[in-house]
């Protein structure tokens, strides 16, 4: 019960975007809290359209953004739920960082995997596996 309230109120603070295209990301984007996520298009799950989630953390209220096809389709405060095709996507925060950025489809099945950050772009995989090291010997 609460959390299909929860759900409703998150869907609710969505306002509409403006069209404008995604910027692009920048390595100094990462220590000033922005993330950015996609969910690519996928033959199986009949989703041709790639949609983007930027998240912006600096300046007064966290915001997140979806583009679709790299052009601004929403914004919302955050915690929300933007409705796309087949599902919706949940973005959630705690106080140290994005703690969810989730695709759940139409009948309930979260798909975590499907929404990979791509903080790094020039890393090629997540930011953690290209932070690791070994060490100086």
């Amino acid at each position: 019960m609460f959390e299909t309230a929860r759900r409703r109120q998150a869907i609710r603070r969505v306002k509409p975007g403006n069209g404008r295209p995604l910027q692009r990301f920048r390595w100094w984007h990462l220590p000033m809290g922005r993330g950015l996520f996609y969910l690519r298009p996928s033959p199986a799950a009949r989703r041709t359209a790639t949609y983007a989630v930027d998240v912006r953390r600096w300046g007064g209220e966290p915001l997140a953004h979806l583009y679709l096809n790299d052009r601004h389709q929403a914004q919302s405060r955050i915690p929300t739920v933007f409705s796309v095709k087949n599902g919706v996507i949940e973005v959630a925060m705690s106080r140290f960082g994005i703690k969810r950025c989730h695709f759940v489809t139409a009948g309930g099945g979260r798909n975590t995997s499907s929404i990979p950050t791509r903080s790094r772009p020039w890393a090629g995989g997540p930011i953690s596996s290209a932070t690791t090291r070994r060490p100086v010997v």
